[in-house]
């Protein structure tokens, strides 16, 4: 049995600490995603604490009966709320439906509004199901369903989270099913990491067979630009247009400038270059989309991307720090691949005999902390304008080296500054404290001992810092920082300090 969450704008994130509940054995959370044609405001916050802590997520929609909030408006609030996610390659629990008392709204008394409640259900499932290409659960209560509903049929064949509160061993079920999925069995749960009462939920499996629900497409893992012998097609660049790249976790390429049923193409990675054929091209709704050319793998494609998670090349050595840090996540298979199983366990030793030749440390030596050797990788595999930068298999070491570079003035690929004092941008390495006295900058400045860890920021949008780094959830994997009005890091998450990055020049 597997223990979960759900949670929603009702549980403030900031206030959640999601590695104790993954120490209270919480291993996946179901997040609410939308309600009616609103996004809940917590939603990506609580996925991305989560994800960072080991907790599987999946997203849920709660069902609204409203006349003015039809059930295909509803479904693509769900689809947009999720685009920034990367639904289609990053792994998700199956979505779900919540299906319950509407009681604040146009209530269901009648006939005609039984009808047309599973109508609407029935034609957001239709939706976003073609969207995802999977099939979507039901959450609901025996009683409601049965009694309110009229015990629809046809539903049975869905996975079910059954919402029955009780001490029995086994929940009461809605008619059309036999068995459940999930069951939410107490709405006063205490867990150490949050102060006031959670959903509880359990999984009756494995880790295993709760992971095989959350299989998904992959991400395109192609280059961006096709093999020497393919010259069929210009190269990206190549008749002077601009060429961007996803500062997104992932984004979908879609045929047209639409999020519905039958539009995706592929998501591509963070990083991913694209050529851009035409921008600004605006939508029924006022949104932006770029017109675009990219590559997977030696086939040409070509279609619609929200222009709004798209970033401008900075200078080469910062791209090419970009593109050295991309390629160990894309070969650690987007996060996916661990630190004890073959090959990457290997990778982790080539990320240690690259500081050591005659190093026989590997991704097994699980007791050994492995992320300033991937930096100290990325950093060294990026090229001549890093050869400054003192690699190490302590992040301080090099951490403290910057703020001393920049003291003397001196030449040197980073320096360090204090999170108030300048504006992230791609390429800078982000400090974050790993000890539980509280380190700071200035620590830093006169202190080059101490637990830390670092990450490449490798993408900006919508008031947020995407980062890579090595030995992250056990792979290389990504993170979210919030950034302030002014494009600073925000405090919290334990950041304590920038490393700039001053190659553009070089």
């Amino acid at each position: 049995m597997l223990l979960g969450v759900d949670v929603s704008h009702h549980q403030n994130p900031a206030k959640i600490d999601w590695e104790k509940l993954f120490q209270s054995n919480v291993r996946f959370a179901f997040i609410r995603a939308t309600y009616g044609v609103k996004e809940d405001e917590t939603f990506l916050d609580h996925v991305e604490y989560a994800r960072q802590s080991g907790i599987l997520t999946g997203a849920y929609h709660f069902l609204r009966y409203k006349s003015s909030q039809p059930a295909e408006a509803q479904a693509e609030a769900f689809l947009e709320a999720l685009e920034p996610l990367a639904p289609h390659a990053q792994p998700m629990l199956l979505p779900m439906l919540d299906l319950e008392d509407n009681s604040f709204d146009d209530p269901i008394n009648t006939a005609h509004d039984r009808r047309t409640f599973v109508e609407m259900t029935n034609t957001w499932l239709r939706i976003v199901e073609k969207e995802l290409g999977r099939m979507a659960g039901i959450y609901t209560r025996a009683s409601f369903f049965d009694h309110d509903l009229g015990a629809p049929a046809g539903f049975g064949v869905r996975p079910l989270w059954i919402a029955h509160y009780t001490t029995k061993p086994s929940p009461n079920l809605p008619q059309a099913w036999s068995g459940h999925t999930f069951w939410q069995f107490t709405d006063k749960g205490k867990l150490p990491g949050f102060d006031r009462r959670l959903d509880l939920n359990r999984f009756d499996g494995t880790q295993e067979e709760m992971e095989a629900l959350a299989t998904n497409t992959p991400f395109s893992d192609s280059p961006d630009l096709p093999p020497e012998t393919e010259n069929r097609v210009a190269p990206l660049g190549a008749e002077t247009l601009a060429v961007m790249r996803i500062a997104a976790k992932g984004l979908n390429l879609r045929s047209a400038m639409q999020v519905n049923n039958g539009t995706f193409i592929i998501t591509l990675p963070l990083g991913h270059r694209v050529e851009i054929l035409a921008k600004d091209q605006i939508d029924a709704k006022g949104r932006a989309w770029a017109h675009v050319r990219t590559f997977v793998g030696s086939a040409e494609q070509t279609g619609f991307v929200a222009q709004s998670y798209l970033r401008p090349l900075a200078g080469d050595p910062i791209e090419a720090l970009v593109d050295s840090t991309v390629t160990e996540w894309k070969r650690f298979n987007f996060g996916a691949g661990k630190e004890t199983v073959f090959p990457y366990w290997d990778f982790v030793g080539e990320m240690w005999r690259d500081l050591d030749p005659n190093s026989k440390i590997t991704g097994k030596n699980t007791s050994i902390f492995w992320s300033a050797a991937a930096m100290s990788f990325f950093v060294h595999r990026a090229g001549p304008a890093y050869d400054g930068f003192r690699r190490s298999a302590q992040h301080s070491i090099y951490i403290h080296d910057s703020i001393m570079k920049r003291d003397a003035n001196a030449a040197a690929p980073f320096w360090g500054f204090r999170l108030s004092e300048a504006p992230v941008e791609i390429g800078d390495l982000v400090c974050i404290d790993r000890t539980d006295a509280g380190i700071d900058f200035d620590f830093a400045r006169t202190h080059a001992d101490f637990s830390s860890h670092t990450d490449v920021v490798v993408g900006i949008h919508h008031g947020v810092a995407v980062t890579l780094g090595g030995n992250v959830s056990n792979s290389v994997s990504s993170k979210e920082f919030d950034l302030g009005p002014d494009g600073k890091l925000k405090p919290g998450k334990k950041l304590f300090m920038l490393m700039k990055n001053r190659t553009a020049g070089v």
